[in-house]
């Protein structure tokens, strides 16, 4: 039978009940493409793939070290990463300091020279240890020390140019963001301390106003909205981050970057409920003939190879609303939405005929019958894909 059609056979031959369930046998040709392993584009898809995979992995990895309290050289590739925010943001809040010294004599002819001269040389420090000192090697703790310092230099700007009257004092605000932005919750408190010792010191000389420490009391309000406002709100952009990485990761084959068991199913189960009478959906499941000879032949290492490069293959011959992912070993599933079976089926079979080094696979297709769940639907392309086994592999049985 098989040597007579070798194309194609329509009806009953694997089923003994022809009415319930009719199904397409197509054997698949083997392509003259397929005979070479690296084919076309094939090589560079599959250093795509791999460059994909390496990075996904690599990212969840960083992921993982960072939520579990890694170093902060674990973190420092993060754009919101502690590390980072600390080293580019503090030179920027040193560079704004600076720039307001330097305005600050001209425009305040009673300014205390000495008192600029020495804020200015502490920022100078400040801007240069920040950029230079390796932080990550040093007590975390001691990343607070550039804030304070900081704020040194705004209360000595405001008591070189008028004491509590002075309007640089709200320059005590940059630091506090500064923290805010890098810090942990407590480094934070600590410094809001600071800024309210920074504040209460030029009121409490002699002959400060009650009106000096209204203002006081008003701007260290200010620092502490603010700062909590900008922590909670880095917080929450950190989490987000983090988990959509997470579920990146946890939804990928480690191997070969496409989509793994657990996204299959959350995918598959979206596309039946997007699903009806105007948009049909077809599942097929492929399986790689032979594949353990294979692995036996040519090692585990040449096996992942040949996963890499298959799949690479798959890819770009499917569309980008289908899915295409891993269910296990050397079986895969395919998950065609919008897409009736007389388009799927020669779809299935184009998959079938690209695959690298000669080998053949066998597939299993079926079309969503608008009711059943989506477990029944994988059931029956899995019997569809057994009896494309039993007929011989290297063929796609649709079961109509």
């Amino acid at each position: 039978m098989q040597g007579r059609t070798p194309d194609r056979r329509i009806g009953p031959g694997l089923d003994p009940h022809p009415k319930a369930d009719r199904t397409i046998t197509r054997r698949i040709p083997r392509s003259r493409e397929s005979r070479n392993p690296l084919a076309g584009d094939a090589k560079n898809d599959v250093r795509f793939a791999d460059n994909t995979v390496g990075k996904v992995m690599d990212v969840g990895q960083r992921i993982m070290n960072a939520g579990s309290g890694g170093s902060n050289a674990s973190q420092s590739w993060q754009p919101l990463s502690r590390d980072t925010l600390f080293r580019q943001v503090g030179p920027l809040i040193g560079g704004t300091l600076m720039g307001l010294l330097v305005f600050a004599l001209p425009h305040t002819p009673d300014a205390d020279l000495g008192i600029l001269l020495r804020a200015a040389i502490l920022t100078a420090v400040t801007v240069t240890a920040t950029a230079v000192l390796p932080w990550n090697r040093l007590p975390t703790a001691l990343q607070a020390a550039p804030p304070v310092l900081y704020m040194v230099v705004a209360f000595l700007l405001g008591e070189a140019t008028g004491g509590a009257r002075s309007v640089y004092e709200q320059l005590v605000l940059l630091p506090v963001l500064w923290l805010a932005v890098y810090g942990s919750a407590l480094e934070l408190a600590l410094g809001l301390f600071a800024v309210a010792a920074v504040l209460t010191l030029p009121v409490a000389m002699p002959g400060a106003s009650h009106q000096d420490w209204m203002r006081a009391a008003i701007l260290m309000m200010v620092a502490m909205i603010l700062a909590f406002a900008v922590y909670r709100l880095l917080r929450q952009i950190r989490q987000r981050t983090t988990g959509g990485a997470l579920w990146l990761l946890a939804m990928t084959d480690e191997l070969t970057g496409i989509a793994n068991r657990r996204a299959w199913n959350e995918h598959l189960a979206r596309a039946l409920q997007a699903g009806g009478p105007g948009s049909p959906v077809c599942v097929a499941v492929l399986d790689v003939d032979h594949f353990k000879e294979f692995n036996d032949s040519h090692g585990h290492q040449g096996g992942d190879r040949f996963l890499k490069e298959l799949t690479a293959l798959w890819r770009a011959r499917l569309r980008d609303s289908d899915v295409l992912a891993r269910l296990g070993g050397d079986e895969f599933g395919v998950l065609l939405p919008s897409c009736a079976m007389t388009t799927a089926e020669p779809v299935v079979s184009r998959l079938c005929a690209d695959l690298p080094g000669g080998n053949t696979c066998s597939a299993g297709l079926v079309e969503w019958d608008g009711h059943e769940t989506a477990e029944a639907l994988v059931d029956r392309a899995d019997v569809a894909l057994y009896r494309a086994k039993d007929a011989g592999r290297n063929r796609v049985v649709a079961g109509a």
